[in-house]
């Protein structure tokens, strides 16, 4: 019984904390205004990571090589975990989970991801991340990617 009680206060406490976490999800595109805390579109706060990304655009060499039909979305959350959703041919793959550590300082800003690498942040606003990186599908060519807030 004591165990019992153990895991439910340990239970509690880290719902709770998990409630009272200042991280938030960046604000949807043209729900807010600016100047505020709210807003979206480029407006929202570009310090937040969190939320559904899409791949919109991927450039090589500055040429843009983005396929629709091989593209990705990846849903970022507070506790630290990603979650991958690949289109590859036109067909949505099954959902991969991952784990990420953000780090803002020193400049430049990365994601490091555990399963599918390092992240180096070009740009990052309300709405739009741009990242590069070493693309192991491209024979390991630096890549652009841009991705969308959802």
């Amino acid at each position: 019984m004591k165990l019992f009680n153990n895991l439910l206060v340990l239970t509690l406490v880290i719902g709770l904390a998990g409630a009272c976490t200042k991280l938030e999800e960046s604000p949807e595109p043209g729900t807010g205004t600016t100047g505020g805390t709210g807003g979206g579109g480029a407006t929202g706060d570009p310090a937040v990571y969190l939320g559904v990304w899409k791949q919109t655009d991927k450039k090589k060499a500055g040429t843009s090589i983005f396929d629709a039909n091989n593209t990705f979305t990846v849903k970022l959350d507070a506790a630290a975990t990603a979650t991958w959703t690949f289109t590859d041919s036109g067909v949505v793959q099954p959902n991969e989970p991952d784990a990420y550590i953000l780090k803002t300082t020193p400049l430049p800003a990365t994601i490091d991801f555990v399963k599918y690498g390092s992240r180096e942040i070009v740009s990052k606003t309300g709405s739009l991340i741009i990242w590069q990186w070493n693309d192991p599908k491209e024979g390991g060519a630096l890549v652009e990617e841009t991705l969308t807030k959802q």
